[in-house]
């Protein structure tokens, strides 16, 4: 499986679901700013890396690629509203950034449990084989362990 398993990408999902909870708590504060959006701009709403609101930002729709990253800044988030979105889509939103970080969190989880599981097996399997420990076959498992069974 390919992805990012660091301790980075656990705690950045770790933040972004707590991230989510920001941009949910500011709902009112991005629905009141949305009807200012002038045509052909949408709504950035910023959080920043310590977790806290820094505001919303009018942004061309032709310059979201370029201008949304920077207004993330290292370790930020950002999420993009149209006009007419109401407070209940951002909720919704929230909540599903937030559901999807915690499902990211669970896979990365299992995927290192199961990797240092292999780790241990295989630091065992190693440690055996140097010690000269075969088992019956002579494949150099022990015998009588428990995944035999």
């Amino acid at each position: 499986m390919h992805g990012d398993f660091s301790p980075e990408a656990r705690e950045r999902a770790l933040r972004t679901i707590l991230v989510s909870d920001v941009f949910a708590d500011n709902a009112e504060t991005i629905v009141t700013a949305l009807v200012d959006v002038p045509a052909g701009h949408v709504l950035v709403a910023v959080v920043d890396d310590g977790h806290g609101f820094a505001g919303t930002h009018h942004v061309e729709e032709s310059k979201i690629v370029e201008r949304v990253p920077e207004l993330e800044a290292p370790g930020g988030w950002a999420m993009v509203f149209s006009p007419g979105t109401k407070s209940a889509d951002i909720l919704r939103r929230a909540n599903q950034m937030a559901e999807i970080a915690k499902a990211r969190l669970e896979r990365i989880d299992r995927i290192v449990a199961r990797r240092e599981g292999k780790l241990a097996e295989n630091s065992a399997q190693a440690f055996l084989e140097a010690e000269g420990v075969e088992d019956a076959e002579g494949t150099g498992r022990a015998a009588n362990s428990e995944r035999d069974h």
